[in-house]
């Protein structure tokens, strides 16, 4: 339900420009949606997602794509260090990884599944597990205490602070 109203709200937006880059390169929404229904994105329904993020357009358009597609992103500054990146990894075992393909992923079995522009959706080959079927985000806080805490925010979290 959550994922079709978006999705039909979004369509009513279909021949909008959505973003636009640095060159004028636009996506419209109806991008977007397509971008939602590919086979790579939709495989990332109901898995937790790193999400390694940078003020760019393919950042935030996988950012969305994985939102919409009813993914868990696990929002993490794309210039994070490698130690504290691996032991995320180590520590919450994501399915997948939204990366910068100047990223090295230290895995013995990924691959890649869909590339936009300067950003990869990376299957890292890890055992599913359940996530909470009401989480929708993990937006990381600052760390002051050592490694960033992780806050949680459900759907309807998002949903209301959209609608506000």
């Amino acid at each position: 339900m959550y994922k079709t109203g978006l999705i039909r709200f979004l369509e009513t937006f279909s021949d909008k420009c959505l973003l636009l880059d640095d060159e004028q390169n636009g996506y419209s929404y109806s991008d977007l949606i397509l971008l939602c229904r590919s086979d790579q994105f939709s495989e990332t329904k109901g898995r937790l997602v790193i999400c390694l993020i940078e003020n760019n357009i393919h950042s935030l358009i996988g950012y969305l794509a994985l939102i919409i597609s009813g993914a868990v992103p696990m929002l993490i500054p794309a210039n994070i260090n490698n130690r504290f990146l691996n032991k995320y990894i180590e520590d919450f075992k994501p399915k997948y990884i939204w990366s910068p393909r100047s990223i090295n992923v230290n895995m013995d079995d990924f691959s890649i599944k869909k590339t936009i522009g300067d950003y990869n959706l990376i299957d890292l080959k890890q055992k599913d597990f359940a996530l909470n079927a009401s989480l929708a985000l993990l937006l990381s806080t600052s760390g002051t205490t050592g490694s960033s805490k992780f806050v949680r925010l459900s759907k309807l979290n998002l949903l209301s602070n959209a609608s506000s």
